[in-house]
């Protein structure tokens, strides 16, 4: 599947590994051969550094059908780090540790320290958010002498290089201007006459793109770890509901160089606007993603899905091209704190649940379900024990629905946590063969669904308004029948799908609109048997 690029390929876990019987290998095989096409024709075509990358991960890694290959990774790798591909740059570094590649270009400790700082140093001064060669040169800088002195020496090396300014080339002066400012900026000041700022400025005028996204992010170490966890709600990231710009101008100059990361924020962070009827703006945002496709981060391909699935930004409804951005998300790699990875599976797992564009098919859906879920994406885990209730599919242990749904109740995202405890109130209500009713705790999980419902969420999504209309329609948790309340929130999901793109939100309508039909007629018959009980008194009298 696809990963934030950390070292850390994955991370296990008792509970992780519960979702790993629904996960296809035959389906993440298909794929990974899908992607290597894609990847091979934009090498074909102009040898795209962000393709090479990514090859280079697939060979690195053995993803897919393809066998691990350290060599051909190196390759790629080395092809993608000549273009100033900040994630090659930090992964080629992994392969030289490797002992069958050192061995073969007969590399002494000396010489892979040096291959090991030149690069992150490259890496990290473009951005803290392609990789995180930000995070691990600093580590590695404060707990080992020998990263000090190559450290040192480089600053020394850039000082002297910079003063005498003696390139042909303005990129390499800018390239080094730069470098110098990321080290001023980590390490503090390096020479008295060039302060980070400074080092930065010349860079930029050099059309150093990084130089204009650094000064933009200077002395605001929490930008690049909030920016990413935008979870499709306008411009309000999931985690922090806060992004940290400290100036919009270089935030533009960057994107306009040509800094992809900072051609993805401009667009997530001024323009992007699931509103429906902003499509001017939501427009500019599409623009900007397709720039920052260039390097086609797992985040930037989810975004560019959710324009094609809903139309948005008068892009034309396309289920198959949106299918596709996502289907290449899921297997791509992600920005430091992406979600795209997780939000596309998740998408899939919906759109293949529910038939939007496709034929439904449980088995994909679940699959998407669970990788999105073993990547910490509560919906899905709730999706995925929703099918298990339903027994769209099947699972070794009819019990793992409610282990899931037990699970997201602990969750801090109060509004799965929500959902996950309707659904278990819903599960005591029933006898089922791998549960039996139990009205105390049928009470008690319907009555934590209506606390957090109704006290604790600032902000009542569709699906909430949905089944609180359920609530007052047939009077669950013992609370007194009210129609009348029930039609107020059925219409409250109605009116919200009419004014956000939100998968959700369009579900959750239909089945609204047709519970305020029945409510409709049950109203009607409720006048008619009244009219009629009229008129025969009258005709009595």
């Amino acid at each position: 599947m696809g990963i934030p690029l950390t070292r850390k390929v994955s991370q296990k876990s008792e509970t992780v590994n519960s979702f790993d019987e629904f996960i296809s290998t035959e389906i993440q095989q298909i794929l990974y051969e899908k992607v290597k096409k894609i990847y091979q024709k934009n090498i074909n075509q102009d040898d795209d550094p962000h393709s090479n990358f990514e090859l280079g991960r697939i060979n690195h890694y053995g993803f897919g059908t393809t066998k691990r290959d350290l060599h051909k990774a190196l390759e790629y790798y080395e092809v993608a780090a000549k273009e100033n591909h900040p994630a090659a740059q930090y992964l080629i570094c992994d392969i030289y540790t490797e002992e069958t590649i050192r061995s073969s270009k007969n590399l002494n400790r000396k010489d892979l320290l040096k291959i090991q700082v030149d690069n992150y140093l490259k890496s990290a001064s473009q951005s803290k958010n392609y990789c995180n060669a930000a995070e691990e040169f600093w580590n590695l800088y404060q707990t080992t002498r020998k990263w000090q002195e190559r450290v040192q020496y480089i600053v020394h090396q850039f000082i002297d290089r910079v003063k005498k300014s003696s390139y042909s080339h303005a990129d390499e002066l800018g390239e080094f201007y730069n470098q110098l400012g990321y080290l001023t900026s980590v390490l503090g000041p390096v020479d008295r006459d060039l302060d980070a700022e400074q080092c930065f400025g010349i860079a930029g005028r050099l059309s150093n793109a990084a130089a204009f996204w650094n000064i933009a992010n200077l002395n605001d170490d929490n930008t690049t770890n909030t920016r990413q966890n935008n979870n499709g709600h306008g411009n309000n990231p999931t985690d922090n509901n806060t992004t940290h710009i400290r100036d919009y101008e270089y935030t533009y100059k960057a994107a306009v160089a040509g800094h992809h990361e900072a051609q993805f924020c401009l667009a997530m962070d001024n323009h992007y606007t699931e509103e429906v009827g902003k499509e001017k703006e939501s427009k500019k945002a599409y623009d900007y993603l397709l720039k920052s496709s260039k390097y086609s981060f797992a985040s930037t391909l989810y975004y560019l899905g959710l324009f094609h699935l809903y139309g948005m930004g008068n892009i034309p409804q396309n289920y198959v091209t949106a299918i596709e951005y996502f289907e290449q998300a899921v297997v791509s790699a992600d920005y430091v704190h992406g979600i795209g990875c997780r939000s596309a599976s998740e998408y899939l797992g919906f759109i293949y649940e529910k038939g939007w564009g496709v034929e439904k098919n449980y088995t994909i859906a679940s699959h998407h379900f669970a990788s999105a879920a073993k990547l910490r994406h509560d919906e899905a885990c709730i999706h995925l024990a929703k099918l298990i209730e339903k027994d769209k599919i099947k699972s070794k242990e009819k019990k793992d629905a409610i282990l899931f749904y037990e699970m997201i109740c602990q969750s801090t995202n109060l509004e799965a946590s929500c959902y996950a405890n309707y659904r278990l109130g819903k599960l005591y209500m029933k006898h089922h063969e791998y549960l039996q009713v139990d009205k105390d705790k049928y009470l008690e999980y319907l009555q934590k669904f209506l606390t957090i419902a109704q006290d604790q969420l600032q902000y009542k999504s569709s699906r909430v308004n949905y089944h609180l209309g359920i609530f007052y329609q047939y009077g669950y948790g013992n609370i007194e029948i009210d129609h009348a309340k029930a039609y107020q929130y059925y219409q409250a999901v109605v009116n919200e799908a009419k004014k956000y793109y939100k998968h959700i939100s369009i579900y959750y309508s239909v089945k609204a609109t047709k519970r305020l039909e029945t409510l409709e007629d049950t109203k009607s018959e409720h006048q008619d048997h009244c009219d009629n009980m009229d008129a025969n008194h009258n005709s009595d009298i």
